[in-house]
């Protein structure tokens, strides 16, 4: 026994002695936070950087470098047309190691095509702060077949898209009225048009689909999904073709009327500007209560009006705003480390939302936000919406003084979405979608924008060719797809 614990003895000192000599990099390859080895992250985002967000940059990465020894290149997908670049870039294979993700940007859908990293077991590893702040509603919305695909909010907003209006303009025109429907908002841009020919009434452009989703919102079908031209009510679960809608030629005609006096640009449909209202070309804006008070901030010398034409709003989804790790990542887990401190250290999150304390901005002795420069850099406005800490925002010198009346207004109104994680499986219907989409870029586009000139003959142009891409296969389809999501949470 004795020379048995000898030659035991003698294979433990040989094995420690082997481990001596092994580089460091291979015995820090046991650790899964093992920051050795320096490493450059890559990061979309949705929208235009700052003017001076390299300033904020060379911050940020001086911090990344000291706490995960990393740095991290931000990209940007323009607004403009990040639509079709998204999915582009996750299709193309390129080493992304981090990205916006919401449901605006087809997350569920994308993660079912794979184009997404499944971190189910890696966010508790790399991210286990965050990861114990999500409660079971959270974790079942950023889940795919029981799998974790997305990096959410920590707080839930509030649909609200509403008109936005320059206080000053409908002054100047004699708009008294408060916005209360689309008639309402007609007026005023006829008056802008009027009165003010060389602003546009409204931030109009050819990737925001005109009035349409309004004119949904306000005959109930307030939830209007990223699959046109479907729309649903989320309190009977009903969803239909919008342009089934009884009243839809009615609004094309009135579409027209509106184009006829100018409520738009001539050129609409070419312009895929989203800076019209900020820039201070336009008279209003449809948007939310988060882009009215940026509006107030950036705009300080104008007051800012917002209305909101809906019954009621729905709570959004936790993907609503969030980010993702592409399939293609090269560093995952560096990435999810990196969101850990965006989300767990005040310090970084301040750098993402705010710039840099002296240089962008200072605090108050009241604990108020002071922009110094909102040329260079607006609170806000640089897709931070997926990194939001609710409990770490501070009110904004400029911001409205009904602000927070305005949001919690918004949540009284709120209702319970029992669909919030229902989205569409496309690929049975791959080729109807894309046929779809087409006839709905190539006719609806111009009917919505008043351009056609025989209102109803264009109206039925539009269904006729919508009917021969497969309108009714597609919305077959995603019936059934209703119906089996239905029967699995008891909807019925």
């Amino acid at each position: 026994m004795k020379k048995h614990w000898r030659s035991l003895t003698l294979v433990f000192a040989l094995a420690l002695l082997f481990t001596m000599c092994l580089p460091a990099s291979m015995l820090a390859a046991s650790d899964p936070l093992d920051t050795s080895e320096f490493v450059t992250l890559s990061f979309y985002l949705i929208g235009d950087p700052a003017p001076d967000y390299d300033t904020m940059m060379k911050v940020l990465n001086e911090k990344l470098k000291e706490d995960i020894n990393a740095n991290v290149e931000i990209s940007w997908l323009s607004r403009g047309n990040y639509q079709e670049l998204y999915t582009l870039l996750l299709a193309s294979g390129e080493p992304v190691d981090a990205i916006f993700a919401g449901t605006w940007t087809q997350f569920y859908q994308e993660a079912a095509k794979g184009a997404f990293m499944d971190i189910t077991d890696l966010v508790p590893v790399y991210m286990p702060k965050t990861y114990a702040l999500w409660n079971d509603e959270v974790k079942q919305q950023v889940t795919l077949n029981g799998r974790i695909y997305g990096i959410p909010n920590l707080y839930f907003n509030y649909n609200q898209m509403g008109y936005i209006v320059r206080s000053d303009i409908a002054e100047e025109i004699g708009f008294t009225k408060e916005i209360m429907n689309l008639d309402d908002y007609g007026e005023f841009l006829k008056l802008v048009a009027e009165n003010r020919p060389d602003i546009a009434g409204g931030a109009f452009a050819s990737n925001v689909d005109g009035l349409i989703p309004y004119f949904a919102r306000e005959n109930g079908y307030a939830y209007f999904p990223a699959w046109p031209p479907f729309t649903m009510d989320i309190r009977t679960s009903d969803m239909i073709c919008i342009f089934d809608h009884p009243d839809i030629l009615d609004f094309f005609k009135k579409m027209k009327e509106w184009n006829d006096f100018n409520a738009w640009s001539k050129s609409v449909l070419s312009d895929t500007s989203q800076n019209h209202y900020r820039e201070g070309r336009s008279a209003s804006w449809m948007h939310n209560a988060d882009s009215w008070v940026q509006a107030s901030v950036a705009n300080p010398d104008v007051e800012h009006l917002f209305y909101m034409t809906v019954p009621y709003t729905t709570r959004h989804r936790a993907m609503q705003d969030g980010q993702a790790i592409p399939a293609s990542a090269k560093n995952p887990e560096r990435a999810l480390m990196m969101f850990e401190l965006f989300f767990q250290d005040e310090s970084y999150w301040k750098l993402l939302c705010y710039g840099v304390e002296g240089i962008h901005y200072s605090i108050t002795e009241e604990g108020a936000l002071n922009p110094l420069n909102t040329d260079l850099w607006a609170p806000g406005s640089y897709c931070d919406w997926g990194l939001q800490r609710v409990e770490w925002k501070l009110p904004v010198i400029g911001q409205p003084e009904n602000t927070y009346e305005v949001w919690d207004w918004l949540a009284s109104m709120g209702e319970l979405n029992p669909y919030a994680i229902f989205f569409a499986d496309f690929e049975p219907i791959r080729n109807e979608r894309a046929a779809v989409v087409e006839v709905y870029n190539q006719y609806a586009y111009p009917l919505a924008y008043g351009f056609v000139g025989d209102v109803e003959a264009g109206y039925a142009e539009l269904m006729q060719k919508l009917d021969e891409a497969g309108l009714r296969v597609m919305e077959a389809e995603l019936q059934r797809q209703l119906q089996e999501y239905k029967a699995t949470y008891n909807l019925e």
